[in-house]
C-alpha cells in the first residue's frame, strides 16, 4: 500500500511539473517601413502584456519579442513562422508541442477602428492559452 501511495504521489508531482511547463511566445514582426497600424499594434500589445501579465513575463511564462523580419539575424525565425509582412504571432509551447496562432487579421481589423476590442480580445486569448 505504501508503495502504491508513493507511486501515486510521484505521478501527481510529475503532472504538476509538466502542467507548469507552458510558455507563450508573443512575436510582433515588422518591416523596415512602419505604418500607423503597425505601431499601434505593437504599442497596444506591449501595453496589455506588460500591464496585465507582468508576473508571467517576469516568470518566463510569457516571452514578448519585436522582430524586424527583414533583418538577416531574424530570417530563420521569420521563415519558421512564414512571415512576409507585419504579423502578430503567438507560439504556445507546452512540453514538446508547439501551437502557432496567427492573430494578424484580428489585430489589423480591430486596432485602427476599435483598440479597446483589440486589447480585451488579446487579454482573453492570452489567458486562454496560459490555462
Amino acid at each position: 500500500m505504501k508503495r502504491f501511495l508513493l507511486l501515486f504521489a510521484q505521478l501527481i508531482i510529475c503532472q504538476l511539473l509538466l502542467a507548469n511547463n507552458t510558455v507563450l511566445e508573443i512575436y510582433y514582426f515588422y518591416s523596415d517601413h512602419h505604418c500607423i497600424s503597425d505601431e499601434q499594434i505593437q504599442l497596444e500589445t506591449k501595453t496589455v502584456v506588460e500591464s496585465v501579465f507582468a508576473k508571467e513575463l517576469e516568470e518566463g511564462k510569457i516571452v514578448l519579442k519585436y522582430l524586424n523580419f527583414m533583418s538577416p539575424e531574424n530570417q530563420a525565425i521569420a521563415e519558421k513562422f512564414e512571415i512576409g509582412w507585419s504579423s502578430l504571432i503567438f507560439n504556445k509551447k507546452e512540453n514538446e508541442n508547439e501551437e502557432v496562432i496567427n492573430l494578424n487579421d484580428f489585430a489589423f481589423t480591430n486596432v485602427p477602428s476599435n483598440p479597446e476590442k483589440f486589447k480585451t480580445g488579446l487579454e482573453q486569448k492570452i489567458k486562454e492559452l496560459l490555462k
